[in-house]
């Protein structure tokens, strides 16, 4: 079985090597062994030999480690494409294949007339259209997920296989939905051992519910009618198939005593009273960045925005006592700018992060994302919010019980706002132009049904 592995090679005798070049192996038994030198050019110092990507604690911005982790994973799937439909392969050699790629990569120079629409080639131009950081990030999932998909098929029928724009139909995208299903099995089988090595992930994948396959197709789908919209194809597979809607439980949120029990919370006085189990999952040496992280959770609490846009505030987007700034979400439809006063609460906690001068830089010192998800767990736990919440589960599409420390997360900060404000007030029209859902957003209308108070004061209207 065929394999591929990038690498980079640094002379010992040179002590100062500010960029390598990546290069790539690929493997066919025992009498296969090809060399490629690639024009993609790491720091030696932030290589990771056993990923082939950039390490994961190098501080990195997302974009950027992206960027080059992409630039592998395509090359890598056109080395293997070249080889895959290279003649006599039992007697090619590094130098013939080196000319092969070269063919591909610049077809000019050969006299060769290249009117082939790459699939992938082209998903990079769709990928240039968007302007939100955390958009591409969720588009890029989509990608690599495809990539993967076009070499199991590959494995899966035992000859070359490459995704077509003209060839695609609505039962290979119900043969993608199922790959999707099923992968978290895959990676795992021995056969498929080559596509995860090939196209790699932070962490292997896990099961899919059907939101997450929902959001996937829709991400699929989008480049197809873009491929339409730009004339590379008239086929769109998605005529003939039906992508399942998405489903979702009664939001859960904290309330607002809840919320100022976590912000007045002394945590190291809370830990000093834990049980020894809490103690041991999470140390003493955590308690300081907890408190950070806490202070930025009960922010997002005050202003309801999504972690993404949380992530990108800036001292410039303090205006005077609010908050103001476009979301990235919806920022192709409905680029608002969102205006959100601050009251003393969020007043206070931006006083120790900002002093009102400073010009660069984040507002906040944030951490990654999983880990700021992590924090709000453990200071649920600490704080001792642990009351039981109802969730739907989306692989079983079941109801769930779990306490809500346990599934407390940086979205839940958003529900909070929204659920309080909305129970206040009740007017979606003044919630929304806050939090930045549009108009007749779905996702919003599901806090109308949620509050007993509010149902309370209807039926007590009836009497």
């Amino acid at each position: 079985m065929r394999t591929i592995k990038a690498f980079i090679r640094v002379s010992p005798k040179r002590k100062q090597v500010f960029d390598a070049a990546v290069r790539f192996r690929i493997s066919d038994g025992r009498s296969v062994q090809l060399f490629y030198t690639s024009s993609i050019y790491v720091d030696p110092k932030v290589w990771d030999s056993k990923s082939g990507h950039i390490k994961a604690k190098v501080l990195y911005s997302d974009i950027e480690r992206k960027e080059f982790d992409n630039s592998v994973d395509r090359m890598k799937t056109l080395l293997l494409d070249v080889y895959d439909n290279a003649p006599n392969k039992e007697s090619l050699t590094s130098k013939d294949f080196v000319t092969l790629v070269d063919m591909r990569l610049h077809p000019e120079r050969y006299n060769i007339e290249d009117n082939s629409k790459d699939f992938f080639k082209e998903f990079d131009r769709f990928l240039l259209a968007k302007d939100a950081q955390s958009t591409i990030r969720q588009y890029m999932v989509a990608y690599r997920c495809l990539q993967r998909f076009q070499i199991f098929k590959a494995i899966e029928s035992g000859v070359s296989f490459k995704l077509d724009f003209d060839s695609l139909d609505a039962k290979l995208v119900e043969e993608f939905e199922d790959f999707l299903k099923n992968e978290h099995r895959y990676c795992a089988m021995p056969k498929y051992r080559q596509v995860y090595e090939t196209i790699t992930e932070k962490r292997n994948p896990e099961p899919r519910g059907r939101n997450s396959l929902c959001n996937l197709l829709k991400k699929f789908r989008a480049f197809i009618m873009w491929a339409v919209n730009e004339g590379l194809t008239d086929n769109d597979p998605f005529r003939k198939y039906t992508i399942k809607g998405q489903i979702y439980g009664t939001p859960y949120y904290i309330t607002i005593d809840e919320r100022n029990q976590i912000a007045d919370a002394d945590l190291s006085a809370l830990w000093e009273a834990a049980s020894e189990d809490i103690k041991k999952r999470i140390p003493k040496t955590h308690i300081p960045q907890l408190a950070i992280q806490r202070d930025i959770f009960v922010f997002q609490c005050l202003v309801g925005c999504r972690v993404s846009d949380l992530y990108s505030l800036t001292p410039a987007k303090v205006v005077g006592d609010t908050i103001q700034y476009i979301a990235g979400k919806t920022k192709g439809e409905q680029p608002n700018t969102i205006v959100v006063p601050l009251n003393s609460r969020a007043k206070e906690i931006l006083a120790r992060y900002y002093d009102g001068e400073r010009t660069n830089g984040a507002l906040f010192p944030f951490i990654a994302q999983q880990r700021y998800n992590d924090a709000i767990k453990d200071i649920f736990t600490l704080v001792g919010i642990t009351r039981m919440v109802t969730i739907l589960n989306t692989i079983t599409d079941k109801e769930e019980q779990h306490p809500i420390n346990e599934v407390a997360s940086s979205h839940m900060a958003r529900r909070t706002f929204v659920g309080n404000a909305y129970k206040k007030f009740k007017d979606p029209a003044l919630v929304g132009s806050m939090s930045g859902h549009v108009d007749g957003s779905r996702s919003f209308a599901r806090y109308r049904d949620i509050d007993l108070d509010i149902k309370k004061e209807v039926v007590k209207e009836l009497e």
